[in-house]
């Protein structure tokens, strides 16, 4: 019967706080799965129920949520400053994979509509004499 009220009292807190109940249980016991568990007939300990009653009693209050942030706040002076591309100069890697992109789409169509292991092995000795590409773009 504890278990019931006490799904009553968490289900009520998140309604108020505006939290979902898996970032509830994260928050109160370091599990998101708590309450769904607590929802299924799971049960838990005295310790556990007093620490979700104390997570509650300390954060119901109407300013309990201005101290505690439940959204994480991007930080501005952690990040680097990202450095801007010329427009006026065209990127350096056009067109220099495209012919391993090219042989890559004809060899998975090839493979796709054939089913004998030596001609797909025929063929993919014939594909990589011609592909040089930077590892670790093939593997076999």
């Amino acid at each position: 019967m504890e278990a019931d009220t006490l799904l009553r009292e968490i289900v009520e807190y998140c309604r108020k706080a505006g939290v979902a109940e898996s970032t509830f249980g994260r928050f109160a016991v370091n599990d998101g799965k708590f309450v769904n568990r607590l929802r299924d007939g799971g049960r838990i300990t005295t310790a556990t129920a007093e620490r979700v009653r104390s997570f509650i009693s300390s954060d119901a209050r109407p300013a309990g949520r201005a101290g505690r942030r439940f959204l994480i706040e991007p930080s501005t002076a952690a990040r680097p400053p990202v450095a801007r591309p010329n427009p006026h100069e065209p990127p350096a890697h056009v067109g220099r994979n495209f012919r391993f992109f090219d042989n890559r789409q004809k060899y998975q169509l090839f493979v796709s509509t054939c089913s004998e292991k030596s001609v797909v092995a025929q063929r993919v000795a014939m594909e990589l004499v011609n592909i040089h590409p930077t590892p670790p773009a093939v593997r076999v």
